[in-house]
């Protein structure tokens, strides 16, 4: 995996349920830490999800992040999330991770290049003891356990996670 630079300033705005032509194909199933988390499957299929975490703000659905993702073999590649500016900094992300991997059943991989909030997220839901977070390097190499590292990014005993010249898959899965 390669480390990139993003930009952390985000405002995402407000999220309207129903909204003919944008949001009418969201359906909420359930809420986190007392946030709704919507979910479209944008083809129908199965093969883009798309995932909204909202609060109420004077009656409106304030959206707090967006996730995009998708499939790829077994799992659900994460091509992009995004934190409004104003929710940074309070574990949310790793938290919408674990819960969308419980609720929906699903296994997260991580984008091929993070930034260091990305970096920091998967370092983060690697801390919850029924999140497993697994390293491969290539499609069929073996598949190891990865740890929190000192640094806020993910450490393996076995290979390189970060800039080690060859490709290198992260997953993670509810393991309860």
């Amino acid at each position: 995996m390669e480390r990139i630079e993003y930009s952390k300033r985000a405002t995402l705005g407000f999220f309207i349920p129903g909204r003919r032509g944008f949001t009418d194909g969201y359906k909420k199933v359930g809420r986190v830490r007392g946030m709704d988390v919507w979910v479209e499957d944008v083809d129908s299929e199965g093969e883009y999800l798309e995932v909204e975490v909202t609060t109420n703000i004077d009656g409106r659905y304030k959206r707090v992040m967006v996730v995009s993702l998708e499939r790829d073999g077994q799992s659900y590649h994460v091509n992009l999330t995004q934190v409004d500016s104003k929710f940074q900094g309070h574990g949310i992300a790793p938290m919408v991770y674990r819960y969308i991997c419980k609720k929906l059943g699903i296994i997260l991989q991580a984008g091929r290049m993070q930034s260091p909030g990305g970096r920091h997220i998967w370092n983060m839901v690697s801390t919850y003891k029924d999140m497993l977070v697994l390293g491969q390097r290539g499609k069929k190499g073996k598949i190891y356990r990865l740890e929190q590292g000192p640094d806020g990014e993910l450490v393996s005993d076995k290979h390189k996670v970060y800039d080690g010249g060859y490709s290198y898959h992260v997953f993670c899965m509810y393991s309860k």
